[in-house]
């Protein structure tokens, strides 16, 4: 339903030429004849797994294999002595403790005995659905609000791929578009020597998916922490460092406004420095560090505090360069999830969910209402905000608060035809009210012709809300 360009007449239509070709049906001796689900869903995710398996195939000591499980095909890779399992397409809910669900492309889990490993969520991202450019409202804020819950669960990890972080890996070359490269490899090997990391710290500017075969090759936290720690420290000591003031005046205006102003040249510290600062102001993205000069002094340096903002202004992601940056934003926010004190924003996300604060644990896209507690609330509202798509969760939220009458969400109009009737995005069948997405308005007609009320989106919660009410009255007068 989320989907665009899909219909349920065409998908009617379809179906019904599937079963006129009932005729040509055929017996098979053996289920290992039929294809098995691999769920994957698009060509980057196909091109993304035959990635992992040709650096498989080429790496010593690496190993990789299909394996079925339930039905389902998933895949084995064994790296540095360590073994991986990949599946595809795994819901991540409330159950999971991941407050705003979503769905990653894969989920990669440890499976030789190491049970203190989070798993990692792996988002393959095409720009052309993310980034939408030539539409008014954009996917990456959505993005950004989804994998920052996964993050905030403390459960898993999340990563970003783009299509040509894929080609990359494909031909070898590890190095992709890095925020941190006015950072001096002077400073960033000093910081090294001085932390005990490990890493290469050519890493920290590997580009999507190499840097996420070299978490799989070692994937030991207190190291991504200190390679993480030593890039962004390494890149705030590179520069002059900027007066504090002005530099907390534009961190507010990072976060909070949606529209940027671009500052003139940040004026440098003078006096005594306490406070160490760094800006980097881009056409499309900009970075901002701070930390306190004695954290520094005493090797603290994981308590510097990051902004990473993009962006993502319609005007700006029809624009052809806006690409490279935003991969660029992914690239950094991959590295930067292992340390503390960091902040991620971008401009449509101001816009349609607020600011920082206000979305950082139980938003649910917006919503107009506060959100109950999980714990005290119904089986059934829960499975909905579960499996429902973000555009209608502060509405689900609301009747509960309210008390109305739930929807459900798995409905399909019985047309009397023997045919599949269409299914709505929301449904109240013994109410007779639908609500149906954008790209279900060829559906409208077929419903008002028995009888029910039907809304298009956007969803006013009042207006829905009132016709609740009047038709569960008039139910009650009629029995």
């Amino acid at each position: 339903r989320e989907l665009e360009l899909i219909s349920s007449q065409k998908a009617q239509e379809t179906l019904t030429d599937i079963l006129s070709k009932s005729k040509d049906l055929q017996d098979i001796h053996t289920l290992s004849e039929v294809s098995l689900d691999t769920r994957l869903e698009s060509e980057l995710e196909d091109k993304f797994v035959a990635a992992l398996a040709q650096r498989a195939g080429e790496t010593k000591d690496c190993s990789w294999r299909e394996i079925v499980q339930g039905g389902e095909v998933r895949w084995r890779l064994v790296v540095e002595k360590r073994e991986w399992e990949i599946q595809a397409q795994v819901l991540l809910g409330s159950k999971e403790g991941v407050t705003v669900g979503s769905k990653p492309d894969f989920l990669i889990r440890r499976v030789d005995g190491n049970s203190g490993q989070n798993p990692i969520a792996v988002f393959c991202d095409g720009f052309a659905y993310h980034g939408c450019p030539g539409k008014a409202e954009g996917r990456i804020w959505d993005d950004v609000v989804k994998r920052q819950s996964i993050i905030n669960s403390g459960k898993y990890q999340k990563w970003s791929v783009a299509w040509k972080d894929v080609e990359l890996f494909e031909k070898g070359k590890g190095k992709g578009p890095s925020l941190f490269e006015g950072a001096k490899n002077q400073q960033v090997n000093r910081l090294a020597g001085a932390t005990g990391l490990v890493l290469p710290t050519e890493t920290g500017k590997a580009s999507n998916m190499e840097m996420l075969w070299a978490f799989l090759s070692n994937p030991d936290l207190d190291q991504w922490s200190l390679l993480s720690s030593v890039w962004s420290v390494g890149w705030l000591t590179s520069d002059h460092l900027k007066d504090p003031q002005e530099v907390k005046r534009l961190e507010g205006q990072l976060l909070g406004d949606e529209k940027l102003s671009v500052p003139g040249p940040v004026p440098k510290a003078t006096g005594t420095v306490t406070q160490l600062g760094r800006v980097e102001w881009g056409e499309y993205m900009q970075l901002l560090m701070s930390c306190q000069a004695s954290d520094l002094q005493s090797g603290n340096i994981d308590n510097a505090s990051v902004v990473l903002r993009l962006d993502d202004s319609s005007e700006n992601r029809e624009a052809n360069d806006f690409e490279a940056s935003w991969r660029s934003f992914l690239q950094a926010w991959n590295l930067l999830q292992f340390r503390n004190n960091v902040e991620v924003q971008t401009t449509e996300r101001i816009r349609y969910a607020g600011d920082v604060g206000d979305v950082d644990t139980d938003i649910q896209v917006a919503a107009e209402v506060e959100a109950p507690d999980y714990a005290d609330t119904d089986a059934v509202l829960m499975e909905l905000m579960e499996y429902s798509p973000e555009t209608v969760q502060p509405f689900l939220l609301f009747l509960a608060t309210e008390g109305l009458s739930l929807p459900t969400i798995d409905f399909e109009l019985d047309i009397g035809t023997g045919r599949c009737g269409p299914d709505p995005e929301l449904a109240w069948p013994g109410l007779k009210m639908a609500v149906l997405a954008d790209n279900q308005l060829e559906d409208a007609s077929v419903f008002e012709a028995r009888g029910w009320k039907v809304f298009i989106h956007p969803i006013v919660n009042e207006v829905i809300a009132d016709e609740i009410r009047l038709r569960s009255a008039e139910t009650l007068i009629e029995e």
